[in-house]
């Protein structure tokens, strides 16, 4: 529900919310009846954010009885949270495993572009030291133009030691193959905006201009700090292993100063912070279930078993890691991460196998918000 200004106190779902409408940009929430700490959210309310879904699309065979019903799953929660307003929807890159099943997001987001209008299609991330920079500057131009200049082009070196290893690439030389590949990819499709149409350029070209918008995936402040001042967007996750949101509030500000100092505005580029999400009618019914969910998820992220997550799951939802509670409590969760600087999230609303009917479910309560 958004807020406007005008009164003091406010009741909205049961929760009194203390209002100080004198700020000219808008207002600030003084805090919440019921919250465990304080917080500030300056200039705009607590709806006032961009919405996305992350897909990991990851496969859990011990509770999921066919692989291809991922798909199917996937693309109608897609079109059901362009309805709701969602921005934009992500899909993750991955090879040989379970983690993911999107092993070329391209294609997996030009079907979804067929099916939706509005909603923006970025690649979550595509591993550039994994494929040749010229295909992947021609699957991507495709993207653009079938969806009608609405890429998001997601980059990342990839970590993960089984998929360079795969695809018969050198683990260690993945940072400079990256930083080269990103470079072949963004000369391309320059030439090919122009009109050059030889074996140095591309026979195709995306539709937006310059360029589609630039995306690199880091979780290091430092490299944050780099992406801003090259004018590229971040993407950054709230891992099950982040400390806390101070991290996040860190990593934001490193890249908005490198934006600064390379000579960008604020709005040239924004981070996209990726989070896990799980909203239900009560605390009960999603801790039932997601921490088995997690389970399923760490177990494959960590490649160690883990056969209980209650404690994983108490320690993401008391630090507002994971977005895990009633629809008043995770908006609570979202204002504390706006009083960081957060504009964008990107929901992992769906893992670990967790029921399409509940994922889908909280999908409606996040896009109510």
């Amino acid at each position: 529900m958004t807020l406007t200004v005008g009164l003091c106190i406010w009741r909205i779902h049961g929760h009194l919310f203390a209002v100080d409408p004198s700020i000219d940009a808008g207002f600030k929430v003084l805090g919440f009846s019921n919250q465990r700490e304080m917080f500030l959210v300056m200039g705009h309310s607590i709806s006032n954010i961009k919405k996305s879904l992350f897909w990991l699309l990851d496969y859990h065979p011990e509770v999921e009885k066919y692989p291809s019903l991922l798909m199917k799953h996937c693309i109608e929660h897609t079109v059901l949270s362009e309805r709701a307003g969602f921005n934009s929807v992500w899909c993750a890159e991955h090879h040989f495993q379970h983690l993911g099943h999107i092993p070329n997001p391209a294609v997996f987001l030009s079907a979804l572009s067929q099916l939706t209008e509005r909603i923006r299609l970025g690649s979550g991330v595509s591993i550039l030291p994994l494929r040749s920079p010229i295909q992947v500057a021609e699957d991507y131009a495709m993207l653009d133009i079938l969806s009608a200049g609405r890429l998001n082009m997601g980059v990342g070196t990839g970590g993960q030691l089984l998929e360079s290893d795969g695809m018969g690439y050198d683990f260690s030389s993945r940072g400079e193959r990256f930083k080269n590949n990103l470079a072949e990819i963004q000369k391309r499709w320059k030439l090919a905006l122009e009109g050059h149409r030889r074996v140095e350029s591309l026979n195709i070209s995306p539709v937006q201009k310059p360029s589609p918008p630039i995306y690199i995936a880091s979780n290091n402040p430092e490299s944050a700090y780099e992406i801003g001042r090259s004018g590229y967007g971040l993407i950054t996750i709230v891992a099950p292993s982040t400390e806390n949101i101070d991290e996040i509030a860190v990593r934001i500000e490193r890249h908005r100063q490198g934006l600064a100092d390379g000579g960008f505005g604020k709005d040239h580029a924004e981070t996209v912070v990726t989070i896990f999400s799980q909203v239900g009618e009560s605390e009960k019914d999603v801790r039932y279930s997601v921490e088995p969910a997690l389970a399923r998820v760490i177990s494959y992220l960590s490649g160690n078993k883990v056969s209980d997550a209650s404690g994983i799951y108490n320690c993401m939802r008391d630090k507002g890691t994971g977005l895990f509670g009633t629809p008043a409590e995770v908006q609570q969760m979202i204002a504390r991460y706006q009083g960081i600087g957060v504009e964008h999230m990107a929901f992992i609303n769906r893992f670990g196998g967790l029921d399409w009917s509940v994922a889908l479910r909280s999908l409606e309560y996040l896009g109510d918000m």
